[in-house]
């Protein structure tokens, strides 16, 4: 019975390895297991929001060149610290089944994956070799933690990154994200693959009416999970849309992409597991890509304003 129970096959056999040894580093230090676990809640409680604060500045640095200018970076950074400081970042309901995953810090493996996936991003757009190296093995702490979350800061690292599509630089991006992708994320993906595939004898069907429509449904079933919050947020990102495409057109495929990234992993979540089920699908999840609803959203607000306030100083 216990061979087919799916929490059973869930703890003893997951890609979670790189998590147990995280939480028995403590013990390193002569604390107890729950002294251990103690520190690590402060511990994440304490950084998540200097992390979110400190990446999202080293990003928007680096993609918005006019932020540099004057007093620029001293606004950007009093505006930041305002809306994380209040949490008004992290406030978005739960969209399509998730809430800000900010929002939900504690001891679990997708805490630390975020936490290693917003140092990531903070130095994924730096210039330098060390950056370079240092990025990709964070990105291969963050997969290797929790897949899906690594898989989602590499598709922000993606979405960021069209931003300076606008300068021209698109050699060395490519170079970087092509880097980035084989040895950031199909490298450490292919070996929990390969660790971890052997076991599960369930078929698409059976795993999707147990662990999604059965145990999961307020998270990865969207017919029962998406709400009017989704239809809000998702007329609050068409609305970056339009203000891109009415003043500031070179933004647009900015605002286009942060659109597709809120919308496209939901239907891709729907499609997957109640139209014509998919393992796959079901196991990553995509609809936890709505983690990040309203930081991203907020970063296009900063990126709009700072172009809209460049156009009017001309």
């Amino acid at each position: 019975f216990l061979q087919n129970d799916l929490l059973t096959t869930a703890s003893v056999d997951s890609p979670k390895e790189v998590f147990q040894h995280i939480l028995r580093l403590p013990t390193l230090m002569s604390l107890d297991w729950e002294s251990g676990l103690y520190f690590y809640k402060v511990f994440i409680i304490l950084l998540s929001m200097p992390c979110l604060f400190l990446c999202l500045l080293s990003v928007l640095r680096n993609v918005v060149p006019s932020v540099r200018e004057g007093h620029s970076e001293g606004a950007l950074r009093a505006f930041l610290f305002s809306i994380i400081g209040s949490g008004i970042i992290t406030i978005q309901g739960e969209p399509a089944g998730w809430p800000s995953v900010l929002s939900i810090m504690r001891v679990t493996a997708y805490s630390f994956s975020v936490l290693l996936g917003m140092v990531y991003l903070a130095i994924a757009f730096c210039k330098g070799r060390v950056y370079q190296v240092f990025s990709v093995t964070t990105l291969i702490g963050a997969v290797l933690v929790h897949p899906a979350v690594g898989i989602q800061f590499l598709a922000l690292r993606v979405v960021f990154s069209s931003l300076l599509l606008i300068s021209g630089d698109t050699g060395h991006l490519i170079k970087r994200l092509s880097a980035e992708f084989f040895l950031g994320l199909l490298l450490p993906l292919s070996f929990i693959l390969i660790r971890y595939s052997g076991g599960d004898t369930l078929d698409a069907e059976t795993f999707v009416h147990y662990y999604v429509l059965t145990r999961h449904p307020h998270h990865y079933q969207m017919s029962h999970a998406i709400g009017m919050t989704f239809v809000v947020w998702v007329l609050l990102y068409i609305l970056m849309v339009i203000i891109s495409w009415r003043w500031t057109p070179k933004l647009l495929p900015f605002t286009l992409i942060c659109f597709f990234y809120y919308t496209i992993p939901v239907l891709v979540q729907y499609v997957g597991t109640e139209v014509v089920p998919i393992k796959a699908i079901a196991t990553l999840g995509p609809s936890r890509f709505t983690y990040f609803a309203s930081v991203l959203w907020w970063a296009q607000i900063i990126v709009l304003l700072w172009q809209l306030s460049k156009l009017l100083t001309f």
